[in-house]
């Protein structure tokens, strides 16, 4: 099995590196070229779903169309990239916030909603672990500027999923007043990574792996599944509705796609 990786990223960048250490080759795809001969081949009203034809959202759209139609054929692990450059370029909105987020978000929202979408009339939603992340969130405080910015927040930052064992329309979680820290339900990356694993079909408090002569869990000695998330929990939270949920008898199993915004 490959795992396709498109882009980087500290949550995507993590899960191909651990997989990769149990001997899964990684292949990187990058070609522009290679990436609109494939949406060409798709149907007009595919294309439409996707935003493809159109601006901003051609590029974006192209890549969760790939993402599709990767899972589709068995890959098990892609990530798609929005921004990643410097400044203005990218979600790192230093300067001119509104419009910096304003534009990202016109060029991903159609093609993200589009590939939910198409994976869900496709059958490949209830399979696919869906996750929509950055690295970070931002102050609610200003850069002063003639256009505002914001700074990097690292105390509280959303993260989304959907499909592959999630529960939908669920809100995990809340920050303080004005947004600064997170306060209630709140869940740190060994926990999310852990969430992760467990909707893969992975205990992350067994699985190990062996580096300079210490066994490691991919968690280290951290993390906790997030139950309230999960398809199967219930509000009541006795025993009898705790992670009931696993991929065996899935073929393929899980499998995921990861949006990383930088």
């Amino acid at each position: 099995m490959k795992i396709a990786v498109v882009g980087a990223g500290a949550i995507g960048g993590w899960v191909a590196a651990k997989l990769a250490l149990a001997g899964e080759p990684v292949m990187a795809l990058t070609s522009r070229g290679a990436l609109d001969r494939i949406a060409l081949k798709e149907a007009g009203e595919t294309r439409a779903l996707y935003g493809i034809d159109e601006e901003p959202t051609r590029a974006f759209g192209t890549k969760c169309l790939l993402a599709r139609r990767m899972v589709e054929r068995g890959v098990r692990f892609v990530q798609i990239y929005s921004g990643g450059m410097e400044n203005q370029l990218s979600w790192d909105g230093h300067m001119d916030i509104k419009g910096n987020h304003g534009g990202f978000a016109q060029e991903t929202d159609v093609p993200i909603a589009g590939l939910l979408a198409d994976l869900e009339q496709r059958g490949l939603l209830d399979e696919t672990l869906v996750i929509w992340g950055g690295e970070f969130g931002r102050l609610p405080l200003a850069q002063k500027g003639d256009k505002p910015g914001r700074d990097h927040n690292p105390h509280a930052f959303t993260v989304w999923m959907a499909g592959g064992g999630t529960r939908g329309g669920v809100h995990h979680g809340a920050t303080d007043e004005i947004g600064h820290r997170a306060v209630r339900d709140r869940v740190g990356i060994n926990d999310l990574h852990a969430t992760m694993l467990h909707l893969l079909g992975i205990d992350h408090k067994r699985l190990t792996y062996k580096f300079q002569g210490r066994d490691f869990r991919l968690t280290d000695v951290h993390g906790n599944v997030v139950k309230k998330i999960l398809a199967s929990h219930t509000a009541t939270g006795d025993a009898a509705s705790r992670v009931a949920y696993t991929t065996e008898g899935l073929d393929p199993p899980i499998k995921i796609i990861k949006a990383y915004r930088k």
